[in-house]
């Protein structure tokens, strides 16, 4: 469960840009999200460029759902973005 109002995830502590990103994903469950878009819409507009910045935060979102051992898990699709998918 997540709680957006309180960026909790199960309980887990989300950090702002984490709680960006994982709204984001759930928004469109099993749809691809561009990683500009995230960028734009996460640290907007003058991250420009920096890919850096979602890897790292995606890599620590992964972590967060596997120690909750959720049914869900971000996937990258080489090239475009992520995808949030049931496991």
């Amino acid at each position: 469960r997540y709680d957006m109002d309180e960026k909790e995830l199960n309980g887990v502590r989300l950090t702002a840009k984490e709680a960006g990103i994982i709204n984001e994903l759930m928004r469109t469950p099993e749809r691809i999200v561009k990683k500009e878009f995230l960028l734009n819409k996460v640290w907007g507009v003058e991250a420009y460029g920096e890919d850096n910045y979602i890897e790292v935060y995606v890599s620590r979102l992964r972590k967060v759902l596997k120690n909750l051992k959720s049914k869900a898990k971000i996937t990258t699709v080489r090239g475009l973005g992520y995808k949030l998918v049931k496991v």
